[in-house]
């Protein structure tokens, strides 16, 4: 039997170097139960969704755990899917754990009470209950000693419809976690990111379990071969303005093709110097 060729690293520009995964250590609680990478995706008669999340390079070499979190639920009626990616602040010590509540708070909570005209009182008890379920994992079981800001973590979630003409849904962000609209032109900030490279929401905006005064809602439509992805700023920082090589390998691998759940989570570990932070992305194409 003739083996197929070892895979290789994606290299953007030039490469970051190799690294040796390392055990994470017990100190972040984390043991196993946080795996190295996270691979999701599917397919039904409305949408597309790729989705993954992988441990960062600086992580992999110094036994830190991955902080990035991603989860996906579908509508009962299949034709809309709610999807979040919370990136656990580096500085906070839990926050792997933290970033895990926000998420999977979060499309449940839009699961049950998402509507088209929800207003920003709705948005903000969306906000308020990921919150919750973040800081209330101080104290609690192993975390005894823990504190609400020892699980800090950003969040974009979004809710994404299919449409006659593509998507349509609404973006909610906290912090600098990312969303875009991808197509062969580029790729265009919806909410989220670093004010730096020009996207809608100041990084400055402090993470959860606070909420923001200010809510950074979005609402979004997409035609024909555009993709709508939600990322972490481990994605976010190297894409930048929009117009570099990340982005040129983000259009030429999803934009008019779908590619498989492994090949997603291979895309987005690519190798590029000086850009090793946890990577989360989420991408979703209307179904065709």
């Amino acid at each position: 039997m003739r083996l197929p060729a070892p895979i290789t690293d994606i290299i953007v520009g030039a490469p970051g170097p190799d690294i040796i995964p390392v055990a994470v250590e017990e100190k972040f609680g984390a043991g196993d139960r946080i795996p190295d990478t996270v691979i999701d995706g599917w397919e039904n008669d409305d949408l597309i969704v790729r989705a993954t999340s992988v441990r960062g390079r600086m992580h992999r070499y110094n036994g830190a755990p991955r902080q990035d979190s991603i989860a996906l639920q579908r509508s009962m009626d299949g034709a809309t899917v709610f999807i979040a990616v919370a990136d656990g602040v580096s500085a906070a010590v839990h926050s792997h754990a933290g970033s895990q509540a926000a998420a999977m708070q979060a499309v449940a909570w839009l699961e049950k009470n998402y509507t088209v005209g929800m207003g920003d009182a709705e948005a903000r008890n969306l906000l308020q209950n990921a919150a919750y379920a973040v800081s209330s994992k101080a104290g609690a079981g192993k975390f005894a000693d823990a504190l609400p800001d020892d699980f800090a973590s950003t969040l974009v979630c979004a809710a994404v419809t299919r449409t006659q003409e593509g998507l349509a849904g609404h973006v909610f962000s906290v912090g600098d976690s990312c969303s875009w609209i991808l197509d062969d032109a580029g790729i265009l900030p919806i909410a989220g990111g670093k004010e730096d490279y020009g996207a809608v929401a100041s990084s400055a905006v402090r993470p959860l379990p606070y909420v923001p005064d200010v809510l950074d809602v979005q609402g979004f439509v997409t035609e024909g071969a555009e993709v709508l992805l939600l990322a972490s700023d481990g994605i976010g920082d190297p894409i930048g303005g929009g117009g570099g090589a990340l982005t040129d390998l983000l259009r030429e691998r999803l934009v008019g093709r779908v590619p498989g759940i492994v090949e997603f989570a291979h895309i987005v570990d690519f190798s590029k110097s000086g850009f090793d932070d946890d990577r989360s992305l989420i991408a979703v194409w209307p179904k065709v």
